[in-house]
C-alpha cells in the first residue's frame, strides 16, 4: 500500500506529530510526503529527501502579540490561486497514493476525494473560524460549510489527543454529525520522562518566529527570577528539543497543540501564552488548564509578577500529579501506532466495501 502525506508547513506542529505516524506506516509500506516552509527541511533531516514541495498557504498575519484577522484572511485569498491548485493536482496525481493523509492542508483532501482515493485528516481543529474570533456571520457561515465540507470528505479524522473528556482539545471541535468519523489516537508525538534541571525551563514561542519581540522578553524576566532558559528559536536540532524538554522544570509556550502533547507526555508542566485573537490556540491552552497541566498567561500583561504567580501555580503538588497521570497514559496509549493502525485498517475496510459494489 501506498500512502502519501499533505502536511501543513507553518510553524512545525503539523510535521512534529505526522512523523512518528509516517515512520511507523514506513516499516509496512510505501510512504512519500509534500510540504512547504520550514516542514521540508525537517522531514528532509528525518530521511524523507524527495518531499514533494507545496505552495505556502494558511499563514497567519499578526500585529506584536495580536492575530490580525482580515489580513489572513485577504491574504490566503491571494494565495488561492489556480497554479496552487493545480501543484496539489500534480502531487496527488503523481504520487499514486492508495491513502491521502492531510494534516493541516485542507486542498488536498478535496483534491484526493476527486481522484477516489480514501482520506485521512490529522487534526485538532474543525472549524475554520475557531482559529480567529468571529468576524461576521457571512464568514462564520460559509466557513461552518467548508469545514463541514471537510469532514464528509474525510474517511477518518485522527485527533491526537487524549480521549473525551480528557481531551485538551474540546473547544476547538464540533463533529458535524461525523462524531463516528473520529478518532482519539493519543498524543503521537511522545517524549520520554527525564529527571528535571530545576533552572533551565524551556521557552518556545512557536516556528513561525510570530512572537519573537515576547519571546525574548520573556527570557529576560526568567533570567532576572533566576533561570538559564533554553530557548527553542529555530536553531536547537529535533535532538536538543526533545531533550530540553524532556529536562525543563515546566515550559512556556505560544498553546500550539503538538508542543502541549509533547510536554504532557514528558511529564512537564505548561504555562500557555497564545497570541490574542488566535482562538484554537488559546481553546488549547485552556483544555491543559482544565486539565491540570498547567496555566495561561496574558500576552499583554507579562511581568516578573506574573510569570512568579504562574511558576508557582505549576510547581503545585497537584499539577505535578496530574501531569505524571497524563504522562504516563500518553506511553501506554502509543498514539503513533493506533493512528497508523487505524489508517491501515481504513484502506482495507473500503476496499472491501468497493469489491462488495463492483460484484
Amino acid at each position: 500500500m501506498h500512502i502519501h502525506f499533505m502536511i501543513n508547513g507553518i510553524g512545525n506542529g503539523h510535521v512534529y506529530r505526522a512523523l512518528p505516524i509516517m515512520k511507523t506506516l514506513a516499516k509496512r509500506h510505501s510512504v512519500s510526503v509534500s510540504a512547504f516552509g520550514n516542514a521540508v527541511k525537517i522531514l528532509e533531516e528525518n530521511g524523507y529527501p524527495d518531499v514533494y514541495h507545496l505552495k505556502p498557504f494558511g499563514d497567519v498575519v499578526t500585529h506584536g502579540v495580536k492575530v490580525n484577522v482580515k489580513e489572513s484572511l485577504l491574504d490566503n485569498a491571494k494565495k488561492l490561486g489556480p497554479g496552487l491548485i493545480k501543484r496539489v493536482n500534480d502531487i496527488i496525481y503523481d504520487s499514486k497514493a492508495d491513502v491521502v493523509v492531510v494534516d493541516g492542508y485542507l486542498l488536498g483532501l478535496f483534491v484526493a476525494k476527486m481522484y477516489g482515493k480514501s482520506t485521512v485528516t490529522i487534526a485538532n481543529c474543525t472549524k475554520l473560524w475557531y482559529v480567529f474570533p468571529k468576524i461576521s456571520k457571512i464568514v462564520e457561515s460559509s466557513t461552518d460549510l467548508f469545514s463541514k465540507s471537510a469532514v464528509d470528505n474525510s474517511d477518518a479524522v485522527i485527533v491526537p489527543d487524549f480521549p473525551p473528556p480528557f481531551d485538551f482539545t474540546r473547544d476547538n471541535l464540533s463533529f458535524f454529525g461525523g462524531a463516528r468519523k473520529f478518532h482519539f489516537s493519543g498524543p503521537t508525538a511522545l517524549i520520554a520522562h527525564k529527571k528535571k534541571n530545576a533552572k533551565r525551563p524551556l521557552l518556545s514561542m512557536g516556528g513561525t518566529r510570530a512572537q519573537q519581540k515576547n519571546l525574548d522578553a520573556i527570557a529576560e524576566l526568567l533570567g532576572k527570577l533566576g533561570y538559564d532558559p533554553i530557548l527553542a528559536d529555530g536553531s536547537l536540532s529535533d535532538e536538543k528539543i526533545s531533550k530540553a524538554i524532556a529536562e525543563a522544570p515546566f515550559a512556556i509556550l505560544h498553546g500550539g497543540h503538538t508542543s502541549i502533547m509533547s510536554c504532557v507526555s514528558a511529564g512537564t508542566p505548561v504555562i500557555l501564552i497564545p497570541l490574542k485573537g488566535y482562538t484554537e490556540r488559546l481553546n488549547n491552552a485552556l483544555g491543559a488548564e482544565r486539565a491540570g497541566c498547567g496555566v495561561v498567561l496574558d500576552p499583554e500583561f507579562i511581568d516578573s509578577d506574573t510569570l512568579q504567580i504562574a511558576i508557582g501555580k505549576i510547581r503545585t503538588c497537584s499539577i505535578r500529579e496530574n501531569v505524571g497521570i497524563f504522562s504516563r497514559i500518553a506511553h501506554q496509549m502509543e498514539g503513533h501506532k493506533r493512528a497508523a493502525s487505524l489508517i491501515e485498517g481504513l484502506e482495507h475496510k473500503l476496499s472491501r466495501k468497493r469489491h462488495s459494489a463492483m460484484i
